[in-house]
């Protein structure tokens, strides 16, 4: 069955407090029962050191037994504080009866002793005293607190609280079940308030991924218009953010297909649709069906071929499919050859034709024929637009700062609106929307430059013009 991821997290993420906070609990609740029996322990033998001191005082001072009891039965009414070993400083044991003692009165008065399960035993292991109803009970084989008499002789051995057994005191075994209680009730709250913060924090990490299957799935479906805000700074937000750049190219890759169908339509529709027409008119016998008449229908074929070629061209260099073949050239070798192919049209129109090239110029990697063709689509254009008695001037030189080789072709044409620049260099864009192939050419040219520009690493845009209000180009091309 299909789990959703974030459950996944959750699942795992649950998995591991549960077991860690098991971990945490168990050990915690073996160590504090551990500690607080230590501590038990020790505060009992440091409280049947000082008892053997007070029995060993008063054995010195009576030479009986009898009595005993007044010094180990205390009120019933004591604290918890008490019971776990309160002013229960150790104290060093007498070395004989030279230690002129104080009166056991004033001892019993000083020290509210527990009412903890005491055992003195003699050296013959006889029972002299004990507060423990238990007729079974044994002697324990763990060593108690020896009572001294004189001359440092040991007369008895006093046990007391755990040192007899090691059962706790009801109130001790209280105590520990309540931390024990404090323990369990402070780790399920811990699992609640972990499990609530990791349910907003997987939501947290998982909503962007849930929102990045949404998007995909609208663009499998065609809807390239998605995006997924995700305001985010670490790698699910740079996950999103080209998730966004991806669905951005691909609307423009949608967006170029559909347009590129559309122009490509429009364009081919002029010359099928002429052709088509002189074709109709030969047949109901409107125009003689000679060698004039095929001519014109032949030239339109021409033009269409021409324009299927473009076409094909224009979409292998957008797909990166054209091969180049690249070379160390001088702009030189290529300028003199473009101006010589159109020497005799700049004739026709007395066109001045100047060339300014910059001595001792570095030499560029690129493909000949095809810079070649840049120029001459470029300069074709200056020479379409310029009228009679103009000009037309290519410059070239090396910019240091940003280490290109610059060329520049100027014309005195009409000029070009600053806000229509940018898009000359677009599939079929004409800036008089009334030209068709004759007068405006099929608008293809300067976007394959363009492309042509692009894969070699340069750039090329229409700039303010220099001489007058021309049309000025201006490429560079990487040294």
């Amino acid at each position: 069955m299909k789990m959703k991821l974030m459950y996944k997290i959750m699942l795992s993420f649950m998995l591991i407090i549960v077991f860690s906070g098991f971990i945490i609990a168990f050990t915690i609740n073996k160590s504090t029962s551990k500690s607080f029996t230590d501590m038990i322990r020790e505060s009992d033998v440091a409280y049947a050191e000082e008892l053997a001191i007070i029995l060993s005082v008063y054995h010195g001072q009576t030479g009986t037994w009898e009595g005993v009891e007044n010094l180990v039965t205390l009120p019933s009414q004591m604290g918890m504080m008490g019971m776990m070993g309160n002013n229960v400083g150790r104290r060093p044991r007498p070395q004989g009866q030279d230690l002129n003692p104080e009166s056991t009165d004033h001892i019993i008065a000083r020290g509210q002793f527990r009412a903890l399960p005491v055992l003195l035993i003699s050296t013959a292991n006889s029972i002299i005293f004990t507060n423990i109803e238990d007729k079974g009970l044994k002697i324990p084989e763990n060593s108690g607190e020896p009572v001294f008499g004189l001359n440092n002789t040991v007369i008895a051995t006093v046990f007391a609280g755990s040192m007899v057994g090691s059962e706790l005191l009801p109130i001790q075994e209280a105590f520990l079940d309540s931390v024990k209680r404090a323990i369990l009730l402070a780790s399920i709250v811990v699992l609640l308030s972990t499990f609530i913060i990791g349910y907003f924090l997987v939501k947290h990490i998982t909503s962007p991924v849930s929102a990045l299957h949404k998007a995909s799935d609208s663009i499998a479906k065609g809807d390239f218009k998605v995006r997924v805000d995700v305001n985010r700074y670490d790698e699910l937000g740079d996950l999103a953010t080209g998730f966004n750049i991806m669905t951005e190219s691909l609307e423009e890759a949608e967006h170029w297909k559909q347009q590129i169908i559309a122009d490509s339509a429009h364009e081919l529709r002029t010359p099928v649709s002429l052709i088509q027409g002189h074709l109709e008119m030969m047949l109901e016998g409107v125009y003689p069906m000679d060698v004039n008449g095929i001519q014109t229908i032949y030239d339109e074929t021409l033009l269409l071929t021409s324009l299927i070629s473009e076409l094909q061209e224009l979409s292998s260099f957008e797909a990166g499919h054209t091969s180049f073949e690249m070379e160390k050239l001088s702009l030189e070798d290529l300028i003199i050859p473009v101006t010589n192919h159109y020497k005799a049209k700049m004739g026709e129109k007395n066109i001045e034709f100047n060339i300014d090239i910059e001595k001792g110029l570095v030499k560029v990697l690129a493909d000949r024929q095809k810079l070649y063709q840049v120029l001459l689509n470029i300069i074709s254009n200056s020479l379409k637009f310029t009228s009679y008695g103009g000009f037309i001037k290519i410059s070239t030189w090396l910019d240091t700062a940003i280490g290109s080789v610059c060329v520049s072709v100027e014309d005195s044409g009409p000029g070009i609106d600053p806000e229509e620049r940018s898009k000359i260099f677009d599939r079929f864009y004409r800036i008089d929307k009334h030209r068709n192939r004759n007068t405006g050419g099929s608008g293809l040219g300067l976007a394959i430059s363009s492309e042509i520009i692009n894969h070699h690493g340069g750039s090329i845009k229409a700039v303010d013009p220099l001489l007058g209000k021309g049309t000025r180009i201006l490429i560079t091309l990487p040294v």
